[in-house]
């Protein structure tokens, strides 16, 4: 069932979504992954992140 009118063109973004039948993630557990080797590693990203981030704001 689709929520766009029947004269309206998918866009580019749900017409890839649909040929590679995706769907909603329904449980957040579902995008959990083990990519950090440690705690520590995951930490100094997420600084290193919170760094960039920053300043690329101010």
């Amino acid at each position: 069932m689709s929520e766009q009118p029947a004269t309206e063109a998918p866009s580019a973004l749900e017409q890839l979504a649909r040929d590679q039948h995706a769907r909603p993630v329904t449980d957040i557990a579902e995008l959990r992954a083990d990519v950090w080797p440690s705690d520590e590693e995951l930490e100094q990203f997420l600084a290193d992140w919170r760094t960039s981030r920053d300043t690329s704001l101010s």
